[in-house]
């Protein structure tokens, strides 16, 4: 039998909305900064030049002003 297989990649990453960053008394405040963090989720996102991507607890804000315009341009919807 033959058949046509076509393959997508989907990446799921779990961005950690703001309101949960003080659930980690154990972890250094820096490291827990959207400020910080956003540069680095991006990266790690782009990196794996995905299909598609699902986002876990991003805070609607951080969605709108950064993650949309940012993977947008990377060609994603």
């Amino acid at each position: 039998m033959n058949q046509s297989t076509e393959f997508f990649t989907l990446l799921q990453f779990n961005t950690l909305a703001n309101s949960l960053s003080d659930s980690f008394p154990y972890v250094d405040s820096t490291y827990l900064q959207w400020e910080h963090r956003k540069k680095l989720l991006c990266a790690e996102i782009l990196q794996h030049k995905p299909d598609v991507v699902c986002l876990e607890e991003v805070d609607k804000e951080n969605y709108k002003n950064y993650f949309r315009p940012l993977l947008a341009e990377a060609g994603l919807e």
